[in-house]
């Protein structure tokens, strides 16, 4: 950034970190995360949507279309939370050496935008078809 408060703040952080004899640090967990909330027209469907993201042998469609949106993020995985017809969807992803809040924003708004619903179960426009217990992404993010 250069937003000179910002950058005279740093500096000063620094400096004092440096006369206080430096700092050592290790990375013991790495991600981004965002955490959309998607409104669904019935409690039934969120709860069909959470157990279908939350089956394992779901993750590699999920990592594949989230992966897509951009060429540095790469989902590490997602977990969720319901509360009646709301669901909650916490993605987690490496984004390289950049900070990653815009990718992962933009990969989590791709993803959740497939469940926008407009009356119908899905909206087919977003690439989405629903099948009893399976959803599958035909690749339009």
């Amino acid at each position: 950034t250069t937003e000179g408060c910002l950058v005279a703040s740093t500096n000063r952080g620094c400096s004092a970190l440096r006369r206080a004899g430096g700092v050592s640090s290790s990375v013991v967990n790495d991600g981004m995360t965002r955490a959309p909330v998607v409104r669904f027209p019935s409690a039934k469907l969120a709860a069909d949507v959470k157990i279908w993201l939350e089956k394992q042998e779901n993750f590699a469609q999920v990592k594949a279309e989230f992966d897509s949106t951009s060429r540095f993020a790469r989902l590490q995985s997602v977990s969720t939370a319901i509360a009646g017809r709301l669901l909650f969807i916490r993605f987690k992803a490496k984004t390289g050496d950049a900070m990653g809040m815009n990718m992962v924003s933009k990969a989590s708004v791709c993803f959740t935008s497939v469940f926008s619903l407009s009356g119908r179960l899905l909206g087919s426009g977003k690439g989405v078809e629903k099948t009893a217990d399976r959803f599958s992404f035909n690749g339009n993010c």
